[in-house]
């Protein structure tokens, strides 16, 4: 084995602009900030004209945010734990339970047609967020040790 000669793989790149995101259900009882989260939310409609943030034509109602979209469902974001291939994770507190949550994010646009878009090349992905919302809520139904995620709920 030759030692001196070795090849370093250039980082990725994952596209983590944020725009017409989808957010998933909040998750509670987490002893971890890794532990498995999942679904889907709210994405505005598309409109045949680009929507530029903050210019006297739009309106702010108009503009898409995740943030805003998790405070009209009673969660108040304080810390982005990471992205993910469609989207990003999301700790928050609830406005009426004790405790923190997560809540991951998916983008719409991107889980529709099963991609990611990594470097700005646009990769087919197995991820199905709907399935990781069935699964979590499977292992959650029955009496399910402390340290595992609770599933909350789903919105979309």
């Amino acid at each position: 084995m030759n030692m001196s000669t070795t090849e370093v793989a250039a980082p990725i790149k994952i596209d983590t602009s944020m725009t017409n995101m989808a957010i998933s259900p909040a998750i509670t009882g987490l002893n971890s900030p890794w532990s498995p989260v999942s679904c889907v939310s709210p994405t505005p409609e598309l409109s045949p004209t680009p929507i530029i943030p903050n210019t006297p034509i739009t309106p702010k109602s108009s503009v898409y945010s995740e943030k805003n979209a998790m405070k009209k469902k009673g969660y108040i974001p304080f810390k982005s734990i990471g992205t993910t291939l469609q989207g990003s994770i999301w700790k928050v507190k609830s406005m009426t339970k004790k405790g923190s949550s997560v809540i991951k994010v998916t983008k719409k646009s991107l889980y529709d047609k099963s991609i990611a878009v990594i470097n700005g090349q646009t990769i087919d992905i197995k991820e199905d967020i709907i399935k990781e919302t069935a699964i979590l809520r499977y292992l959650s139904s029955s009496n399910p040790p402390k340290s595992l995620a609770k599933f909350e709920s789903f919105w979309s």
